[in-house]
């Protein structure tokens, strides 16, 4: 069951990842007992396929439990507990806690120093996931170094066409757009698509999640109607798959934001509705992009001339924005669009003042 469950979940069938998982670890714990760390593997597979249907708090008990159960039995340096230390920073990431995750990440690299750990997998492993941490935090500079090395790792051990060098090469290529390196970008992106849709199927998550990715780089590049297609195409694999709700309300909002920007607000609102439905319907919601869709969705009412509808939806969702850093980007983007609707909702006073604050921003050192 243990092993049905990891193969699932590699292949993108969560639920009966889960439900086999969840079997192995109530057989272990009959037989073995609630404490023995025999159940922490069953349980890292459980914890790993509950963050990829965005289950994150579930997802961090689990993992907690497991990490506990491995200190336990075999100490904080041994490497089964330095790979769920590894996990459990990486769902604290998720959860929006980069303090604990860094924390347990960077303790994880400290354990190299030791000379029987130096080089180890599991200290390269959370070197990179570190990366992915600055990388989102906006230390793409640093974050690009470490996860090149990685990229370079994994071809080395496993092939370019290996699942998890195409993970690390989707990773490089978000790093990438983020820093505007949108050529190099593209290739990678079209590489790991290709490789998805030939491993996992055309149909599968995976293949979605190439997909969405060279929507992006349209998306940046300025090509609407291509970005719309892909996005569109994304969107469509998603929906057939219940568990990937997350990435399916992703595409949904990305594709309205591209409608926005195609002159066909009406369109644009259906989906930017779409997409919140879908995030707000999980069991854990993500509140940075729920504002970020609240934004598109401001300017898609506003484009109607629907200014009283829009105002609330662009002001919750530039103050949900403008209190967290790595978020700026996006608060600028809420400030922007709250001048549009000013301006042409004849508001001079509202427009100098999100105006100025914009200005302040321009100003402000960046991280």
């Amino acid at each position: 069951m243990d092993v049905m469950g990891r193969v699932s979940g590699a292949a993108g069938q969560f639920e009966r990842a889960d439900s086999l998982l969840r079997a192995a670890v109530a057989l272990k714990e009959g037989h073995l007992g609630v404490t023995d760390p025999g159940i922490a593997e069953s349980l890292l597979g459980l914890g790993e396929s509950l963050m990829m249907q965005n289950h994150l708090e579930e997802a961090e008990r689990i993992l907690d439990r497991a990490h506990r159960l491995q200190v336990a039995a075999f100490g904080s340096s041994d490497a089964r507990t330095l790979k769920s230390q590894n996990y459990l920073g990486f769902v604290h990431f998720t959860l929006d806690n980069p303090r604990r995750a860094e924390e347990l990440l960077r303790g994880v690299i400290a354990k190299g120093d030791e000379p029987e750990l130096r080089g180890r997998p599991e200290i390269l492993d959370a070197r990179y996931t570190l990366a992915r941490v600055l990388d989102y935090y906006g230390n793409h500079t640093q974050a690009e170094v470490d996860i090149r090395a990685e990229l370079r790792r994994q071809e080395t051990e496993r092939g370019p066409d290996h699942s998890k060098t195409v993970d690390v090469a989707l990773q490089l290529g978000r790093n990438l757009v983020s820093q505007g390196k949108l050529d190099e970008a593209a290739a990678h992106y079209t590489h790991v698509r290709d490789v998805y849709e030939r491993v996992y199927g055309g149909e599968s998550v995976f293949a979605a999640m190439g997909i969405y990715s060279v929507a992006q780089v349209h998306h940046r590049r300025g090509a609407l109607r291509d970005a719309e297609e892909a996005y569109r195409a994304a969107a469509r694999i998603y929906a057939t798959h219940p568990s990937s709700s997350r990435w399916h309300a992703y595409a949904r909002v990305a594709l309205g934001q591209v409608l926005v920007d195609l002159k066909r607000p009406q369109d644009a609102e259906r989906e930017l509705r779409h997409g919140l439905r879908l995030n707000l319907g999980g069991a854990s919601v993500d509140q940075e992009q729920v504002a970020v869709a609240r934004t598109w969705l401001g300017r898609a009412l506003a484009e109607q001339r629907r200014y009283a509808e829009a105002e609330p939806v662009l002001l919750s969702a530039y103050d949900s924005l403008a209190g967290r850093s790595h978020m700026a980007r996006q608060a600028k983007v809420a400030a922007r669009h709250l001048v549009a609707l000013y301006r042409a909702w004849n508001r001079p006073n509202d427009v100098r003042r999100y105006e100025a604050l914009m200005s302040e921003a321009k100003r402000q050192p960046a991280r």
